[in-house]
């Protein structure tokens, strides 16, 4: 973005308005996954994410680049939950819906590896040829992932809430985690995993270059975030669900990273990958097993929608303390609001997790 005269603050706006995309798309495109078709959802997040790699490639400046970028939001919310869902009533169809963190965690996986070969790949894409060259090669697997989409047979599991109203299966979501204790809890924690992540994902590249690293190490780099991100999905059907303690590890490694004003700081940066992708393969598991599949799609939306709605004011602010104050302040307030959802967890519900083990949570 910098290459086509968008400073810090420029940057961050993109991504307000990127995360103000999936506020306004992400309860709406869960629903029509849930009521419509999650097959065709997937169709339709692949033919975007082509064309917003077309449209981001050819700005010039950051009118266009804010086109892309709302293209690039539609296609992540019509993906995001429906992947999940249409994965979960698979395996249920099978009667193997409790080998879901293990299966999703290997399918994810195989997305973070195209990504981790695509980050690699565009490094040198980008060095060899152009940055803006970077995105035009992105339309080719978006294509082709369409034909392959075709061929996907859609489970009938979620098929009872076709003939129920929009609103009302909206609502029914809601109330579904606001009825069970339980859910609440898991849906705090997967939307504080997901704050870290959004800032992660879209704001990483600052910390980088903070770190005065080069084009081509930045594609490494980002092999390294997707390769971490594996190991992390891959680790969390194999480890405990213990996530009273990795959720401290997880704010410990976060602030790490954003206090070390070192290339050894990157270490730290990917641990705390790995510990997220835990945390978020664990706890979707958890709700998924927790829910109706007809709200499946829903419901993780739902979650998302709160979550991306903190994200939002959050970026201008990260913006401002980026351009004033540098990257590293702007990920060390990003680490305080995790820290604070810590003290809440260790002061005002101590137990309120661990009492959830005999019911297979811990």
């Amino acid at each position: 973005m910098q290459t086509i005269g968008i400073d810090a603050l420029g940057i961050t706006i993109v991504g307000a308005i990127f995360v103000a995309t999936l506020l306004l798309f992400d309860v709406p495109t869960g629903i029509l996954a849930d009521r419509w078709s999650r097959k065709n959802c997937l169709i339709l997040s692949a033919l975007l994410l082509a064309l917003s790699s077309f449209v981001l490639g050819r700005s010039h400046g950051l009118s266009l680049y804010i086109v892309g970028s709302v293209l690039y939001g539609l296609n992540f919310v019509l993906y995001q939950g429906t992947i999940q869902a249409i994965t979960y009533d698979t395996l249920y169809a099978e009667g193997r819906q409790d080998s879901y963190r293990k299966v999703w965690g290997r399918l994810y996986s195989f997305t973070l590896t195209g990504i981790l070969v695509g980050s690699v790949l565009s490094g040198f894409i980008a060095n060899h040829f152009s940055l803006r060259d970077t995105y035009f090669f992105t339309i080719v697997p978006s294509l082709l992932s369409v034909l392959i989409l075709f061929w996907l047979v859609e489970p009938p599991s979620h098929k009872e809430a076709v003939d129920e109203h929009f609103i009302s299966h909206a609502k029914k979501a809601i109330k579904q985690i606001l009825s069970s204790r339980l859910l609440i809890d898991l849906s705090l924690l997967l939307m504080i995993a997901s704050l870290l992540s959004n800032f992660q994902n879209e704001y990483i590249q600052l910390y980088f270059l903070a770190l005065g690293l080069a084009p081509i190490a930045l594609g490494v780099l980002n092999a390294a975030f997707a390769g971490a991100a594996v190991i992390g999905q891959l680790a969390a059907g194999w480890l405990p669900k213990r996530v009273d303690r990795f959720l401290p590890i997880l704010v410990a490694t976060y602030a790490g990273f954003s206090l070390w004003h070192s290339k050894w700081g990157l270490v730290v940066f990917l641990i705390s990958v790995v510990v997220r992708n835990i945390i978020e393969n664990q706890t979707e598991a958890e709700i998924q097993d927790n829910i109706k599949s007809s709200g499946g799609a829903t419901t993780i939306s739902v979650v998302n929608f709160a979550s991306n709605a903190i994200t939002i004011p959050l970026s201008i602010l990260f913006g401002w303390v980026v351009r004033d104050y540098g990257a590293f302040r702007g990920f060390q307030m990003v680490a305080l609001i995790g820290a604070i959802y810590l003290i809440y967890e260790v002061i005002f519900s101590p137990n309120k997790l661990l009492a959830e083990e005999k019911r297979g949570w811990l």
